[in-house]
C-alpha cells in the first residue's frame, strides 16, 4: 500500500468511525480531491498527500476523542489556543498529521462550511474548490486540485438540473444532481 492508499484508508476509517459515533466529519483538502476526482489519481495530477484535512460540526472534545481512539495524538498547545475553530493531530505510526476545521475554514479568507451540502465523506465540491482558490499565492498543488475539481465535477444550475441557468454549485462526477 503506497502512502496515499494508507492515508486514504485512515481517512475513510476516521469518517466511518465519526459516522458510527453520530459525528459530522468530512474530508477536505487533497484527500477530498482524491476521493471525488478520478483525474487527481493519475498523471499529470497524481501527487502524494501529506496530511488529512477535515471539517467537523462536532464539538472539539468529541473530535479529539474520536482521533485518540484511532491512535492520533492531539497537538495540545495548538489545540488549546485554537480549539474553538481548528484542531491538529499527528499519527506516530503513519508519520502524518491531520487538521480539523470546526464550522468554518479560515486561511486567506473565511469560508463558512456549516451549509456544505448533505452529509457525506467530503465537503461539497463547490466549497472544496473555494478552499483551493481562496489562497493569495496559489501553489501548484492547489491549482492542480482546482483543475481536477472543475474537470471531474459538473456544474449544477440553480434549479438542480445540470446545464441551463446560473450555476449554483458543483456536483461530483456521477452523482445525482
Amino acid at each position: 500500500m503506497d502512502g496515499n492508499e494508507a492515508l486514504m484508508a485512515e481517512a475513510a476509517a476516521l469518517a466511518a468511525a465519526a459516522a458510527a459515533a453520530g459525528l459530522d466529519l468530512r474530508l477536505m483538502g487533497g484527500m477530498a480531491v482524491r476521493a471525488l476526482c478520478p483525474s487527481s489519481r493519475s498523471s499529470p495530477f497524481a501527487r502524494i498527500c501529506s496530511d488529512i484535512d477535515c471539517f467537523a460540526l462536532s464539538r472539539a472534545a468529541e473530535v479529539e476523542e474520536l482521533f485518540a481512539r484511532r491512535g492520533w495524538k492531539a497537538q495540545a498547545d495548538f489545540n488549546l489556543y485554537n480549539g474553538d475553530e481548528r484542531l491538529r493531530f499527528s499519527h506516530p505510526e503513519l508519520g502524518r498529521s491531520a487538521d480539523v476545521f470546526l464550522g468554518r475554514f479560515r486561511m486567506c479568507h473565511e469560508i463558512d462550511l456549516r451549509r456544505s451540502g448533505a452529509p457525506g465523506a467530503t465537503i461539497a465540491p463547490a466549497e472544496l474548490l473555494l478552499t483551493k482558490l481562496q489562497v493569495v499565492e496559489a501553489n501548484e498543488k492547489d491549482l492542480a486540485d482546482a483543475f481536477c475539481i472543475l474537470a471531474d465535477c459538473g456544474l449544477v444550475a440553480a434549479g438542480g438540473a445540470a446545464g441551463g441557468g446560473a450555476a449554483d454549485g458543483l456536483v461530483a462526477a456521477g452523482a445525482a444532481a
